[in-house]
């Protein structure tokens, strides 16, 4: 039966746990601080009370409710059984529209099916919080028919071994009777993933019976996507079809390492009309394809396409020049979390608008820790 989200009263809690007064919050709906928001009350109350993560400590009974109207809030951790459930799949198949599911660190089951406008958000961050196609079996990771939100984790472990398939790590279509869906996928590792066709993220559009699409409009930002490789054709680490999408923002990523038989090694855009696609912020380094960025097809790509300020190096070959792209050695701090070095050709590089500022104020950064939503971290 769907129930709030319970936590610990955190008076009793805190005396528990000996933390400063000036932390705690009052245990009664609606009393977020700038001191512990939400995310981090229960991450700290929740996932680190008896599962070995630090506090060891038992629930009281007292409930706690998350303040946020008619909708849902569930914890899913596979090592509590006092959790609302052990497992991903079991969380989606209960939430609903507007609802928030939060994931503590551990090593989940994939193959996700979303239907639901719902937040999917990780509570470890995405080096701690895992979703994994189990071994052996064909398909995406995490299928995504809806405005859901994707934020904090690593999806992996895609294989093709049966029919073939778009999108390794994530596919982004549609359902009947959407016209339009606007989904997010926000600092998560896409990584060591094999598809037939798109080995990291493809987005395309659900056909209807009329012969209409789901429009898709997809934020991809600040995340990893590295070592995925497309055995058959079409881009190792992104496409978008672009009949089928409108205004999606690919910005401040990340893209290594990944590798098309025959296709992009990086992003690939295809079909009709760009439709506004914008390609800013993101390094591409060292993809193995036909090219970094391949423009296949599209009606006028220099009227439609968005693309600038991406650093594009070592790749097979690039198709496409944006304005104010640079084609030098990012210099990595290290290649396992892809921060840049102090010396970077890629620090306050990125597009020089206030709004996309870094969230100490300076320049945008190209790369996956750079622009508004840069402030993460995650180390293998």
């Amino acid at each position: 039966m769907k129930k709030r989200l319970q936590l610990l009263a955190l008076g009793i809690g805190c005396a528990m746990m000996g933390c400063d007064s000036e932390a705690a919050v009052e245990p009664f709906p609606g009393t977020e601080t700038e001191e512990m928001p939400w995310e981090l009350l229960v991450e700290t109350i929740w996932c680190n009370r008896g599962g070995g993560y630090g506090f060891g400590f038992a629930p009281v009974g007292v409930p706690f409710y998350l303040p946020w109207g008619s909708t849902w809030d569930y914890v899913v951790d596979d090592n509590d059984w006092g959790a609302d459930f052990d497992n991903i799949h079991d969380a989606i198949t209960a939430a609903q529209d507007g609802d928030r599911i939060y994931v503590c660190p551990g090593t989940y089951e994939g193959q996700l099916d979303i239907w639901d406008d719902v937040e999917l958000l990780s509570l470890g961050g995405a080096c701690d919080t895992i979703i994994e196609s189990p071994a052996g079996t064909n398909g995406t990771v995490v299928d995504i028919h809806s405005s859901a939100i994707i934020e904090g984790f690593t999806i992996t472990g895609s294989q093709f071994t049966g029919q073939c398939f778009y999108g390794g790590g994530v596919h982004i279509g549609g359902q009947y009777g959407e016209t339009r869906i606007y989904p997010e996928l926000r600092h998560n590792r896409i990584v060591d993933n094999v598809a037939c066709k798109v080995a990291g993220i493809y987005v395309g559009g659900m056909e209807s019976n009329n012969g209409e699409y789901t429009n898709v409009t997809v934020t991809i930002e600040n995340n990893i996507i590295a070592d995925n490789y497309s055995e058959v054709m079409n881009a190792g680490a992104i496409a978008i079809n672009s009949t089928r999408s409108t205004s999606t923002a690919i910005d401040n990523n990340v893209i290594a390492y990944n590798e098309s038989f025959q296709g992009s090694g990086g992003i690939e855009i295809h079909n009709g009309d760009a439709h506004g696609t914008r390609v800013r912020g993101n390094i591409l380094y060292n993809n193995v394809g036909s090219a970094g960025i391949a423009v296949i097809s599209l009606d006028d790509p220099f009227e439609t396409l968005i693309a600038g300020f991406n650093d594009l190096y070592g790749n097979s070959l690039e198709w496409y020049d944006g304005f104010f792209d640079i084609y030098d050695d990012p210099d990595f701090d290290n290649e396992q979390t892809y921060a840049l070095d102090n010396n970077s050709p890629c620090i306050d590089a990125g597009f020089w608008s206030s709004s996309y500022n870094d969230p100490d104020g300076t320049r945008n950064d190209i790369g996956a820790y750079g622009g508004p939503s840069g402030d993460w971290e995650c180390t293998p």
